[in-house]
């Protein structure tokens, strides 16, 4: 018991003595922002700071944290001859604004209120004289009318107050207008600064944000730490800008990250990283326990509706992963969300819950990091910024799709193998053709090495016109036979021979109670062995052409085919895709 007691004393006296020590040598930083890293809702900050002084116990309060701090993440890191004790967060309040670029906006605002005051009283002292010429006039009427009546009316003095009376109003007028103009010129002036200063204090307090990091130099050299931490109100997506000329050759592919920073801090010459990662503090793993199930109603969702539940469990737990809670809290959460997951594998069909899931490891299951050569700038602002991560031109294949049951317009899509090593994210793109837009699509993953497919809008040089021919019905039997013919007629007024992939589509019955059979197709459809074995079992037609230049009138390309569909005469024909 007293060796315990000791030993507390010991260590008491010892964190005495650390403090009284660290009191005495406390430096006062801001540090500089070297290094980012941004994953899809946050971003990992480093500062780096340059520890002076001599060898001992020492205090560091690094200032200007920012307003989307996440306290919980703060850590920091010697990087050597110093050993880092602990790490602690505060804050205070700050009486009034600091920032130099809300005190200008303040000044300004403040100058122009005070204009704004002066052109009122002016203003003011305007009608107080219109009120006196008024009061001249009616005496001046008064006067008149009295000496009129006593025959001694000076008709020249009259003719003067009056024509002075009448050039004051004029001029009050004038005067009136041209401060009524100023007011409101100033008023527009004061808006826009009130909504600018709103802009740069949006999610912006008062208050003074401050990293506390006690520790030990072994050195009495300079030493340098790092302090991390972690903000929200950050992310990106990506987006993509395809280019191609007239030749089609090859595209080109710009790879940009589309950034929101609203940190709360600027970031200025750093270093910065890209990623889809999720980021984590937490030292301690989770703890399985028991997946407790009873009996309830049934019910059966469709593949949608699994991939959309899918995707919020994964989304939560994801979440969780990376949260800062108490490990027996983290460790429940975790446990409901795996829980409702294997609920899904427990109940659902096999197919419709394979196909949600692979949806879903192809887009969460990957993870990439994208680290710029070059140092970058980003504001703390409200609006999107954009940085380019790579630009690269790839040889490609240009192809006419044309499905004239769906649309009259003819589309060019391009075939090419990403050759980078870069992993292209799904997102959005900007088609460009010959300098010109041409419209906006969007990929899907695509793996370095991959063979992607990407529109680039419609050429209306090719046309494409669909006709029912003939059709005929009789029965046999107990069914209603039908025949059908169509013509597909490809016209190319281009210059050039282009390749032209042809859709179109016969009816298809899952359930067989309508039998549905290709009876002639000139020329033949594709031999393609993948599409054989499954698009065309579901009555999808296609044909690879090639239609020449100038491919008009008499010389246009005629595609013919014919179809037998048979059913219960008894019964009619009902769509399912209705529905859907």
């Amino acid at each position: 018991m007293n060796r315990t007691m000791y030993r507390i004393g010991l260590a008491m006296a010892l964190i005495v003595t650390f403090a009284a020590a660290v009191a005495q040598a406390t430096e006062v930083t801001k540090g500089n922002v070297t290094e980012v890293t941004v994953y899809r809702n946050q971003a990992l900050i480093t500062r780096t700071i340059k520890v002076g002084g001599p060898k001992g116990p020492l205090g560091i309060v690094v200032t200007d944290l920012p307003d989307k701090i996440i306290p919980a993440s703060l850590s920091a890191e010697s990087k050597g001859n110093s050993r880092i004790h602990s790490v602690t967060y505060r804050t205070k309040a700050i009486a009034g604004e600091t920032r130099p670029e809300v005190k200008a906006i303040d000044e300004k605002i403040a100058e122009l209120e005070k204009q704004l005051r002066e052109l009122n009283a002016y203003q003011e002292l305007l009608q107080v004289k219109h009120k006196i010429i008024g009061k001249l006039e009616e005496f001046t009427a008064s006067t008149a009318k009295m000496e009129l009546q006593k025959g001694v009316l000076n008709f020249e003095e009259l003719r003067q107050l009056t024509e002075y009376g009448l050039g004051k109003h004029d001029e009050f007028l004038q005067e009136s207008l041209k401060l009524q103009e100023k007011n409101e010129e100033t008023l527009k002036q004061i808006d826009l600064l009130k909504r600018k200063r709103s802009e740069l204090a949006a999610g912006y307090s008062q208050t003074q944000r401050e990293a506390l990091v006690y520790l030990t130099k072994d050195t009495d050299q300079p030493v340098t730490i790092s302090l991390r931490y972690l903000v929200g109100q950050v992310g990106w997506y990506p987006q993509y800008n395809l280019r191609s000329d007239e030749e089609r050759s090859s595209v080109s592919v710009e790879y940009n990250a589309i950034i929101k920073q609203m940190s709360g801090e600027d970031w200025t010459s750093v270093g910065l990283t890209l990623s889809t990662t999720q980021p984590t503090f937490t030292a301690e793993p989770p703890v399985i326990e028991p997946l407790e199930i009873t009996l309830g109603p049934k019910k059966v969702l469709k593949e949608e509706e699994v991939e959309k539940t899918l995707e919020g469990f994964q989304q939560r737990r994801f979440a969780e992963q990376k949260a800062a809670a108490p490990p027996p809290e983290r460790s429940s959460m975790l446990n409901v969300f795996a829980g409702e997951e294997q609920l899904l594998e427990l109940t659902q069909k096999v197919d419709v819950l394979m196909a949600a899931k692979k949806k879903i490891m192809r887009i969460e299951g990957v993870s990439v990091t994208y680290q710029l050569p070059h140092l970058v700038n980003l504001a703390s602002r409200t609006d999107e910024q954009i940085l380019q991560i790579a630009a690269v031109s790839m040889p490609a294949r240009f192809t006419h799709i044309a499905a004239p049951v769906l649309t009259d317009f003819v589309y060019e899509e391009t075939s090419a193998t990403n050759t980078t090593p870069y992993v292209f994210l799904p997102g959005s793109y900007n088609a460009y053709l010959n300098g010109e837009f041409v419209g906006r699509g969007r990929i899907e993953l695509i793996a370095s090495g991959e063979e992607f497919r990407a529109g680039f809008g419609t050429d209306p040089q090719v046309q494409v016109v669909k006709e029912l021919v003939t059709k005929s019905e009789h029965i046999e039997g107990g069914n209603m036979v039908s025949e059908f013919e169509y013509k597909l007629t490809v016209s190319n007024y281009g210059k050039k021979v282009m390749r032209l992939k042809l859709e179109d589509r016969m009816p298809y019955s899952p359930d067989g109670s309508v039998q549905v059979k290709l009876l002639e197709a000139t020329p033949k459809i594709s031999q393609d062995p993948e599409y054989q074995r499954t698009k065309l079992k579901k009555g999808l037609l296609r044909w690879n052409l090639e239609i020449p230049e100038q491919a008009i009138n008499e010389k246009a390309i005629v595609v013919m085919y014919r179809f037998r569909m048979a059913h219960d005469k008894q019964m009619t024909i009902k769509g399912l895709f209705e529905s859907r």
